[in-house]
């Protein structure tokens, strides 16, 4: 003989789910169920976005991590830029006076033997320091007496020369008075 199989139900259909108390736990235990299984839903949904925005944050890194090397890249070059522009500016506003400091700048190339290459020139008010190199002394000399006979200088005398045991070049400063 077969033994009957006898159901375990925790929840009794018969009268109990007729009165009230039984409605309500029935109708708790139903609203429940769909309440954790939409809980469920929106927990795998933040577990499963959670891999999106990883590789979205991962993006954003790299693409901050790329403009950051472009702009440090670019500040050697702004810097040099803006350095430029602030001695065009000064050149600009001492080419709009017409002084004896402007003239004399103006004519520097032509007083300036092709044999010397001048390496530093600085200009105040009334005077002007130029450092420079050349194959010997007699171009210096040159040089020299090529500034005294412009009109625009007062005097001009070598206060530095050296030899460059280097490359050979005889190093000098001239300083120089306008009028």
């Amino acid at each position: 003989m077969a033994a009957k199989l006898k159901s375990i139900n925790l929840v009794p259909i018969d009268k109990f789910s007729k009165t009230i108390v039984g409605r309500v736990i029935n109708w708790l235990l139903s609203t429940f169920r769909v309440i954790v299984i939409m809980v469920e839903f929106v927990v795998m949904g933040a577990f499963l976005s959670r891999f999106w925005l990883d590789a979205k944050n991962s993006d954003v890194t790299d693409e901050l991590r790329d403009r950051q090397f472009v702009v440090e890249a670019s500040k050697d070059l702004e810097d040099e830029m803006n350095l430029f522009s602030a001695k065009v500016y000064r050149l600009k506003t001492l080419s709009q006076v017409n002084t004896p400091v402007v003239n004399f700048i103006v004519t520097l190339p032509t007083l300036t033997p092709p044999e010397i290459t001048l390496i530093n020139f600085e200009v105040y008010a009334k005077s002007a320091s130029i450092s420079g190199q050349a194959v010997n002394e007699n171009f210096v000399n040159q040089f020299l007496t090529n500034l005294k006979s412009y009109s625009s200088v007062q005097s001009a005398n070598t206060t530095v020369m050296t030899t460059n045991n280097d490359t050979g070049f005889l190093n000098f400063q001239i300083e120089t008075m306008l009028k």
